[in-house]
């Protein structure tokens, strides 16, 4: 959520952790819940320790596409073979330990408010540090997050790979406007899809599954 500082400008602060560790990866101060700003902070996650199996977030910009199924950051991590998962509308619990997280890094922000956006992200980095290596957890039998973090071994991509369908898939280009062409017809896929390739595989004698590289939409 999002927080005013003593300029009266407003904080939007993008937070990463590891499930397993409790390891934060990032806590960008961002000036919006733009897409670009906040891609670039994951992508250096990435960068930097690998990518995931899979990326849990909530269903708010930039991550999720409000009652839309898929967004451009969930299309985004799926090209680059990471699983999209979201939590379900207005059930913060299903993300409760990153959530409890917050709560701690709101209490630190209250206690060192800043006046900018530059002395903001000092804060957080601070806050960050404390919590990764300063703090023992309960839950990690009162051990620093630092001790227990591993970097994933599947390492960011030189080039982004392209999707690679069986020959009997019957592959389609989606439209600027999300649809494709099929059996005559016109189907919605989704903006967030736009000029990528999709597959169609016939599982049952009228039934089809669409499939955008490994992922089953």
């Amino acid at each position: 959520g999002q927080f005013r500082m003593l300029n009266g400008e407003y904080c939007f602060p993008l937070t990463m952790a590891d499930h397993v560790s409790r390891f934060i990866l990032s806590s960008e101060a961002l000036t919006s819940t733009c897409l670009e700003p906040a891609w670039k902070a994951v992508e250096c996650v990435f960068r930097e320790h690998g990518l995931p199996l899979a990326m849990q977030s909530d269903n708010g910009p930039p991550f999720g596409a409000g009652n839309a199924r898929f967004s451009t950051f969930s299309v985004r991590l799926m090209t680059l073979d990471v699983q999209p998962i979201f939590s379900r509308p207005g059930h913060p619990q299903d993300n409760g330990q990153h959530e409890r997280m917050h709560r701690d890094m709101k209490d630190w922000v209250i206690a060192h408010p800043a006046a900018n956006l530059a002395e903001q992200q000092l804060v957080l980095d601070e806050f960050r540090k404390m919590y990764n290596e300063e703090r023992p957890h309960e839950g990690l039998q009162m051990q620093r997050p630092s001790r227990v973090f591993a970097s994933s071994s599947r390492p960011f991509p030189k080039r982004l790979p392209k999707p690679d369908y069986p020959l009997h898939f019957e592959k389609r280009k989606v439209s600027t406007c999300g649809y494709v062409r099929f059996r005559g017809e016109r189907f919605f896929i989704g903006e967030p899809f736009a000029g990528q390739t999709i597959a169609l595989e016939q599982s049952d004698e009228q039934l089809w599954t669409v499939q955008f590289y490994r992922f089953a939409i």
